[in-house]
């Protein structure tokens, strides 16, 4: 069916306003089963699924075109790990624009694709554009209709601060969505809802509340240099810093998502030089400058670690609750901060006019990664999306890291400028459910409204979720619950759940994860982007109490200086470009052999690792930083050139070493004898060195392997006693190198015996008790391996690796037998 349809539908409602004097037009009164507010990717997918179900629809929209964020450029692949998650209409948009994934700026592209997807349900939508809502009328806990006014945008594609014209329309529904960016009816129909960032206690989330700290010393923010009773300098948070984790009313920061002419296109148009801000920003440069620090300009997104980039951190904190006259406001003073930039830079920026000709080249939508958010009735925090609780009324799943931008400026106890709330962390093995309850309110507040893009979430859950992918699965399914509240004439909150997720699985959503398609999406992250994206479970495992990942060959170990310990009073530091995660820290040239930082990492699984060492390289930093590795066979300390460009990217090697899962490794940076410049102290990674072994689990007499693959390690004689005895065997390469230890899980108390390799002077520790059973290999030659046993508790059991001496063959345990209990691999 042609698009055309939608498009009569919208023209003809535009048409029943007549032309008349402000105040004199009656509204219109238009009325559908289901009214969709705001038609983002969450508001089109909403309106189809909800059409598809054969429920009329109305489709409303505050800006001239359809799609939010994508509808304005964006593209859905940038923030998507992988496919798998994907189902129903998002999946179908992400193989539909699978041809573009790569370009920024698909206006066209992806407005052509909204008119696609709705194009089949066009007899059952009406659309309006240009609209937004006034107030809404409720009658109890049910809302009957909102009230909409005329607002235009103008040529950039700013919202008008106030209506442009008196036409008004009363839009009449039986299950209302809002699916804005915003939030304005969840708001105006008076349901709980919350602005900000929680404190680390109010959810119990590590991750909570103020964070994320860059300091930017030598920065002097008031108007007047080092005089602080002259005032701070524009955009500069006048509230201190409080502690790490305390509430913050300012929420994730915003920009827009540029495209830029690679030739050609419209010059970016000159600043107001007589606006009151110009000269205190310019002077805000200039002294950025001095300092040297960089300026990343122009930039397609925001330049999270520096002081002055694409975003005006702060400037966001008046919009989520902000009426249409501040919204507008903040929405022209970003496009004022771009034009302040390029002057002050003296770059050469061009817009891509044909990309956006109906806005001068200019991005037709301000990236509102976080407004309102919902109080509904479950509320999804850090624990959720570290899968550590159950979700059993999944409606679609979630995937991606917690990604906070900087939320302001401010000056710190010390005078110093920072910026305050950058986070991007992983924090999930996988991916999780999104609960039905999430996009519902509370139940005595409505019982019509459903909410899938400001939804409920803790803003740390939020952060990590608020992808127009997520937003999108998420409107197909609150469409297709809307339609359903009506076919069973409940409230929202009542609905049979299990019947929803039938209907969904029948539209090909994805409910569950398989456990699959994971492995991918770390080895991207570890190799593309291993400066930004740590592991959460890595250095903090008992946040995982339910689920943890199991230690793989191809995932480093990732610790940033945020990890370790400090000894002596170092300077945290933000200043160069090639840092790790939110910064690093400064010996400052003093205390030389009294300052120390001590990275302890958990390893989950003995083996080789390498040591790779990331530090801003600088020439005024030493040439012989002391790095001391504690491991396994004792300690080494080797000597690293700070000057020298790193070979590696962001990260050099140290040297390889094999470290036990004991808790006992470390790695030191040490300042003895670096009199000659400075030390710096960034991140490391350890990266396993192992051959990868996985562990075949079977019965005595079926499993066959004893050091590898090779037929002739396999295994002639077994005692009886072990014959039928659970086994796990671990395939050890080709006897040259040290073998890592191995572990499983049983579940219950066991005796477990153990096959050694007895060769390399090897003795398991304490608690290894020497049987008078031998298992027989290589029929050749004879070859036979003592065994030992011990008992072990219900739980985890650790099978020791090699502790002898290093030779041409190394002394390791081959095969584990366990007498009564059931074996399986550790979780």
């Amino acid at each position: 069916m042609s698009y055309r349809k939608v498009l009569l539908a919208t023209i003809s409602i535009m048409a029943l306003f007549p032309s008349a004097v402000l105040g004199e037009s009656p509204p219109v009164e238009l009325e559908a089963d289901v009214v969709v507010y705001g038609a983002t990717p969450g508001g089109i997918s909403a309106a189809a699924a909800a059409a598809r179900e054969g429920r009329s629809v109305l489709l409303v929209e505050h800006m001239p075109y359809l799609g939010g964020l994508l509808g304005a450029g964006f593209t859905v692949y940038a923030d998507l790990p992988f496919r798998e998650t994907l189902g129903g209409m998002t999946g179908w948009w992400f193989d539909r624009t699978r041809k573009y994934k790569g370009d920024q700026g698909c206006i066209k592209e992806n407005r052509a694709v909204a008119e696609e997807l709705l194009s089949p349900y066009a007899d059952n939508i009406q659309i309006l554009t240009e609209h937004r809502v006034r107030s809404v009328d409720k009658n109890g806990d049910r809302i009957v209709s909102i009230m909409l006014e005329h607002a235009k945008v103008d040529e950039y594609g700013i919202p008008a601060a106030g209506p442009t014209s008196d036409k008004t329309v009363i839009a009449k529904g039986r299950v209302f969505l809002d699916a804005s960016y915003e939030g304005d009816v969840m708001a105006m129909a008076k349901v709980s809802y919350t602005v900000g960032r929680e404190s680390a206690a109010q959810y119990g989330e590590s991750l909570a509340g103020v964070r994320g700290v860059h300091r930017f010393p030598g920065i002097s923010p008031y108007n007047v240099e080092n005089d602080p009773s002259s005032g701070l300098l524009p955009f500069i948070d006048p509230e201190p810093l409080g502690k790490i984790g305390d509430a913050s009313e300012i929420v994730n920061g915003y920009n827009f998502k540029f495209f830029w002419a690679r030739s050609g296109g419209r010059p970016m148009s000159p600043p107001d030089t007589t606006a009151s801000f110009y000269d205190p920003v310019g002077k805000l440069y200039q002294r950025i400058k001095a300092a040297g620090y960089p300026v990343s300009w122009p930039h397609g997104n925001d330049a999270r670690r520096e002081p002055f980039t694409g975003a005006i951190p702060g400037l966001q904190a008046g919009y989520p609750d902000g009426d249409w006259a501040q919204r507008s406001r903040i929405w022209r003073e970003y496009v004022e901060h771009y034009r302040r930039l390029t002057a002050l830079t003296g770059r050469k920026v061009n817009m891509d006019i044909g990309k956006a000709p109906d806005t001068k080249g200019w991005p037709p939508q301000l990236y509102v990664r976080a407004a309102r958010r919902l109080i509904g009735e479950y509320v999804l925090t850090q624990k959720d999306i570290s899968l550590q609780t159950e979700i059993p009324d999944s409606i679609g799943l979630g995937f991606y890291a917690i990604d906070m931008h900087l939320a302001r400026m401010l000056v710190l106890e010390d005078g110093t400028l920072a910026t305050e709330g950058e986070t991007l962390i992983l924090v999930s093995p996988g991916p999780w459910g999104l609960p039905y309850r999430f996009i519902t309110p509370k139940r005595e507040e409505s019982t019509n409204l459903l909410v899938p893009v400001c939804f409920s979430a803790s803003h740390v859950a939020h952060a990590a979720t608020r992808m127009e992918a997520q937003y999108m699965l998420l409107g197909e399914s609150a469409g297709v619950a809307a339609a359903q509240a009506i076919d069973e004439d409940k409230a929202v909150q009542e609905i049979d759940v299990k019947r929803l997720q039938e209907r969904l699985l029948e539209h090909g959503q994805v409910l569950q994860w398989d456990g699959k398609g994971y492995g991918p999406y770390r080895g991207t992250v570890d190799h593309k982007s291993p400066t930004h994206v740590p592991y959460r479970w890595q250095n903090h495992p008992e946040e995982y109490p339910n689920v943890m990942p199991k230690p793989r060959r191809d995932v480093p170990i990732l610790m940033d200086d945020t990890h370790a310990l400090r000894v002596g009073k170092w300077e945290e530091l933000s200043k160069h470009r090639l840092f790790v995660h939110q910064g690093y820290l400064q010996d400052k040239g003093t205390g030389k052999g009294e300052k120390s930082v001590i990275f302890k990492p958990i390893i989950r699984r003995s083996g080789d690792y390498k040591v790779m060492i990331a530090y801003p390289q600088r020439p005024e930093n030493s040439k012989r930083v002391p790095v001391q590795i504690r491991h396994a066979d004792g300690e080494d300390t080797v000597l690293v050139d700070q000057t020298r460009r790193k070979r590696n990217g962001h990260f050099d090697p140290v040297g390889t070493f094999r470290f036990e899962a004991d808790g006992q490794s470390a790695v030191t940076v040490q300042t003895q004898g670096t009199e000659d410049g400075l030390v710096l102290v960034d991140a490391f990674r350890f990266v396993p060195a192992w051959k990868e072994t996985d562990l075949e689990i079977g019965v005595g007499g079926e499993s066959r392997r004893a050091s590898d693959d090779d037929p002739k390690y396999e295994i002639h004689e077994i005692p009886e006693e072990l014959k039928e005895l659970s086994t796990v065997t671990m395939s050890r390469g080709d006897g040259h190198q040290p073998a890592p230890g191995f572990a499983f899980t049983i579940d219950k108390d066991s005796d477990v015996y153990i096959a050694v390799h007895d060769r390399g002077g090897y003795e398991p520790p304490e608690g290894w008790i020497l049987t008078d059973m031998t298992l027989k290999w290589l029929p050749e030659r004879e070859e036979t391996d003592p065994v030992y046993v011990k008992s072990f508790s219900k739980g985890v059991v650790q099978i020791p690796g090699h502790n002898g001496t290093i030779g041409p063959m190394f002394g390791v345990p081959n095969m584990a037998f366990v007498k009564s209990a059931a074996v399986s691999e550790q979780e």
